[in-house]
């Protein structure tokens, strides 16, 4: 999972601590990129995302602002191939 995460932003302490839990229960390794990073703007621009945090999951966008966690569940089971 890639989480696009900005300083001060009360949504992306809580992606992060929802991702690192999903991240430990599916085995899978979750990166962390800064908006204002190159490669954050980058991604921002790429994929016309207004607002952090940004999650893509598998490689593929999956969400911006707060955070589903049972969307993100059922994203998870399918790029898992378990959904």
């Amino acid at each position: 999972m890639l989480l696009v995460t900005s300083t001060a932003c009360h949504y992306c302490e809580m992606a992060k601590n929802v991702l690192g839990r999903f991240a430990a229960e599916y085995s899978i390794r979750l990166r962390e990129v800064d908006i204002m990073s190159d490669e954050g703007r980058s991604i921002v621009r790429r994929h016309q995302i207004p607002f952090p945090p940004a999650i893509f999951v598998d490689g593929r966008y999956h969400s911006h602002g707060r955070v589903s966690e049972k969307k993100l569940r059922m994203a998870l089971d399918l790029a898992m191939g378990g959904g």
